[in-house]
């Protein structure tokens, strides 16, 4: 090989080197800036989306599935609740801060947004809460907000729940802002569990219970937005396969949480103007899990499970 060849092969090596280092580097970066890059789109919902009560999914965000509005099961005062399930895209400080403009706004509560109140690192675990309540116009509106990143979710992101619920009885948390800096990463995201499956193997109590708590034929895990609680659980969503029974896979789940075998479990029934919850608590409590599962069964047929699942 000459001399002018040499040079050429190396010149040709370096730039080969320097591309495949850039297509490594870009491969990185569409895989953080697209985690959970398998999420069926036609669940979720853009920013801007209209939620109930005047909120809208703030800027960083997506709506997963359709908000719950449902009647607790547990709590016969608590009539006109609804949940929402947000998958943070976005900066997950930068969008706390967006969607305590709009709690603030919407319960005209004096705050300032930008302190990004309720974020900090809590038992070794990173999350945003806060909770703030509006007497009027009646009846009172009680909205909190929950934002974290849960171990063994399937999509990669932190999630944000809002929950709204009328009482009597108000609540706030006491919130202190976040002292600065980036919130930690979030947990790289799971393979989604096929029928038979574990619904959330990092946050159950017990390695046992991943053969209990499974996925069920005629759903889909969207995303696990919840541990439970400090000792055990899971909140997750699902989706119901078109042309499957939502009160019969509601019902199904909420037998799966169920804890004894005495005990009735306690249903009710919530009818929307375009949907019907049917909402489950099986025997549980003190020693052991305790259970909550709701099936929306909306008129367009775009249908869903909450379930929630809290160890004692």
């Amino acid at each position: 090989m000459t001399a002018p060849m040499r040079l050429w092969w190396s010149v040709l090596c370096r730039v080969a080197l320097v591309i495949v280092a850039v297509l490594a580097v870009s491969v990185t970066v569409v895989a953080l800036l697209r985690p959970g890059a398998d999420d069926p789109a036609d669940a979720f919902a853009p920013a801007g989306t209209s939620l109930p009560d005047g909120f809208t999914v703030p800027e960083g965000a997506q709506l997963i599935g359709t908000p719950l509005r449902f009647d607790p099961v547990s709590d016969e005062a608590s009539s006109g609740s609804w949940t929402a399930v947000l998958s943070v895209t976005g900066d997950p400080i930068e969008t706390w801060s967006a969607m305590l403009a709009e709690l603030f706004d919407v319960l005209i509560v004096p705050n300032d947004p930008s302190d990004a109140l309720g974020c900090g690192t809590y038992d070794g675990r990173f999350e945003c809460v806060i909770s703030r309540y509006r007497p009027e116009p009646a009846p009172p509106l009680q909205v909190g907000l929950d934002m974290r990143p849960v171990p063994g979710d399937v999509s990669g992101r932190y999630s944000l729940v809002i929950s709204a619920v009328r009482t009597e009885q108000p609540y706030d948390y006491g919130s202190d802002p976040w002292p600065g800096g980036p919130a930690p990463a979030p947990p790289p995201a799971r393979a989604r569990p096929g029928v038979g499956e574990p619904l959330a193997p990092e946050t159950v109590a017990y390695d046992g219970d991943n053969q209990k708590y499974v996925l069920l034929e005629g759903t889909e895990l969207l995303v696990q937005f919840s541990p439970g609680s400090n000792t055990g659980g899971f909140g997750v969503l699902l989706r119901v396969t078109p042309g499957a029974d939502v009160q019969d896979i509601a019902a199904a789940y909420a037998e799966q949480a169920r804890q004894f075998d005495d005990g009735l479990t306690h249903e009710r029934v919530t009818t929307n103007a375009d949907s019907t919850v049917y909402g489950f608590i099986p025997p549980g409590g003190a020693g052991g899990y305790q259970g909550e599962v709701y099936g929306l069964d909306a008129d367009s047929g775009e249908d869903y499970i909450y379930y929630y699942l809290s160890y004692d």
